[in-house]
């Protein structure tokens, strides 16, 4: 159904991204199809950090167009001619547009915020300070600059012997500036927002509210003293100031946009005198002094200024300080029936009747202590609330229970005697070795304890208390509680060992007959001649073998080369060829 006010129905759309300038939609939207995050036809929305810059709030739609020409409006935040006095303002720029198209605006900037801080006058002094950095880096990256803040100033900058909160940046004749959250710092959190950018420095001004015709005091003093009644000297009272006084005026601009409002007073400020005196601490008790509840009364009188409201004079009586109580004469009695005692709260402090009387109680110990005559620990209590040269009351402070005497009996029992508590007797609770033998000749042990908690013990100890060895490599073992045992033959070991280098003949005996004798001979190279016909003579250990002709000598070889009938010898040597080598005899 079509509105009754006319119009059309509008249609539906969803804003499928946020950008924080128009520069970066048309370096997003340039990119043509590679660019994925917005659809054709999509729309996004300009959202830029400064509320107030006139690019915040622009709707557009992602045209097919992203190769054209066609330019589009930006905005730079900046002085447009360096160099020059030009104030720091928003300036256009045509940048390609990249495809997008110009919908509309639907956020308007921001409004004028006035703010208002009301602090101390020499607080917002230093506060307004300005530091200056000169960086001939010429880096004008604003993300740089407040990491560097950060980092290197987190708590502001401390120069010349006071702390400053906003930065001049001067970079390549270019003007960049900063302050720091302060306000966030003063709230003690664990970490402030620190430094970030701003466009402009803050403007100050100083004016002065002057005392003497805007803001006074509301009575006039002459120079002349009078002496009152007491002898004390006073100024003399001339005048007096009973009203306030404002004046105003409103002055707009030409063009009716802004206005401002002058308003001025002059402000009596209230003067209150007191007169004091120092009077007993019960001047004045509502109940006669008998009562430890009690309420001061006519302390202050105040003098008749109704005809001037700005005007105050009192006279106070100052009731001087009761003593404090105290705790004295602590001691240790017999619990006696005739001890009365004074109850206290859990804090340590007398309780009292409605009537502001000591609530007071028997002795309040067990009911045998009387009988038994055990020891209390009391104190006096000395308590100023009700008179000047206060009461004494008797109070008990607990059982004074020391242990007064111990005793151990031969089966372990220990007796503990206290000076309030009842003996306790602890039975068998200590236990110690009552008798100890032991007989080294057989390894008999018999220990008994001093109680039956641990059972005697009667045991047979075996160890070896001598070892002897035999020439055939036995053994025997002498123990201390058993028979003696012999390990026949255990060992064995060479009991000689002959060799005859001549003829190589080897013979070896052992201790017993567990291993046999061994008889071998030797068969070795005793000697190595060679004749005059250049033949290598061997003659070996074992006769058997005799003298062997290994034939005359063609060659002496360091290591086997390509030969075949030597490339199975070891590289290492030096190896003789003979006459027979044709026989594969080396």
């Amino acid at each position: 159904m079509a509105s009754f006010y006319g119009g059309k129905d509008g249609r539906s759309f969803v804003i499928a991204k946020e950008f924080q300038s128009i520069a970066e939609m048309t370096e997003a939207f340039r990119q043509g199809p590679d660019y994925t995050e917005v659809n054709f036809d999509e729309y996004v929305l300009i959202n830029t950090v400064n509320k107030n810059s006139p690019e915040n709030g622009q709707l557009f739609r992602r045209g097919y167009d992203f190769n054209s020409d066609r330019m589009i409006n930006t905005y730079h935040l900046g002085v447009q001619n360096p160099g020059t006095e030009d104030q720091k303002a928003y300036y256009i720029e045509s940048i390609n547009a990249g495809g997008a198209i110009y919908v509309g605006t639907i956020v308007g900037p921001a409004g004028r915020a006035p703010r208002m801080n009301f602090g101390l006058y020499s607080d917002i002094e230093e506060f307004r300070a300005v530091y200056t950095i000169e960086d001939n880096s010429n880096d004008k990256d604003i993300t740089t600059m407040i990491q560097h803040l950060n980092t290197t100033y987190p708590e502001g900058i401390s120069a010349n012997e006071q702390i400053y909160y906003f930065v001049k940046w001067v970079v390549d004749e270019s003007e960049y500036y900063f302050a720091l959250d302060k306000d966030l710092y003063n709230q003690d959190i664990a970490q402030s927002i620190g430094w970030y950018s701003i466009d402009t420095l803050p403007k100050t001004g100083a004016d002065s509210f002057n005392l003497e015709n805007d803001l006074v005091p509301a009575v006039k003093y002459s120079k002349e003293m009078i002496t009152d009644d007491y002898g004390r000297n006073h100024k003399q009272i001339e005048s007096y100031q009973d009203t306030i006084d404002w004046i105003y005026c409103t002055v707009r601009n030409e063009n009716g946009e802004d206005s401002t409002a002058h308003l001025g007073f002059r402000i009596p400020s209230p003067v209150i005198e007191l007169e004091a005196e120092s009077v007993d601490p019960y001047y004045g008790r509502n109940d006669g002094g008998n009562s430890r509840v009690f309420t001061n009364v006519n302390l202050a009188d105040e003098q008749d200024t109704s005809t001037h409201p700005f005007y105050f004079k009192w006279n106070l009586k100052i009731p001087r300080g009761i003593k404090g109580d105290s705790l004295q004469n602590i001691r240790v009695i017999e619990a006696s029936n005739d001890v009365v005692t004074f109850a206290l709260d859990k804090n340590g402090n007398l309780q009292y009747n409605e009537d502001g009387t000591i609530i007071t109680t028997s002795y309040e110990g067990q009911s045998d202590d009387v009988i038994y005559k055990r020891q209390i620990l009391v104190g006096d209590y000395r308590c100023y609330d009700r008179l000047l040269e206060g009461e004494t009351y008797l109070i008990y402070l607990g059982d004074y229970n020391q242990i007064f005497d111990i005793s151990f009996k031969d089966d372990g029992t220990v007796d503990i005697i206290y000076t309030h508590d009842d003996a306790v007797s602890y039975s068998k609770l200590i236990n110690w070795i009552k008798t100890f033998t032991f007989d080294e000749n057989v390894g008999k042990l018999d220990v008994t304890f001093n109680n039956d908690n641990i059972d005697p013990i009667d045991a047979s100890l075996q160890w070896v208390k001598d070892i002897s060895f035999s020439s055939d490599g036995s053994i025997e073992i002498d123990y201390s509680n058993i028979d003696n045992k012999t390990l026949f033959k255990l060992i064995n070991w060479i009991s000689n060992f002959t060799f005859d280098k001549e003829s190589g003949a080897l013979e070896i005996t052992f201790n017993n007959d567990n291993i046999s004798k061994i008889s071998h001979v030797l068969n070795y190279v005793k000697k190595m001649e060679l004749t005059d016909t250049n033949h290598l003579i061997i003659t070996h250990s074992d006769p058997a073998l005799g003298e062997v002709d290994l034939g005359a000598i063609n060659s002496m070889v360091a290591a086997p080369e390509e030969n075949e009938l030597v490339k199975a010898l070891p590289i290492n040597g030096i190896w003789f060829v003979t006459q027979e080598i044709e026989d594969e005899t080396v």
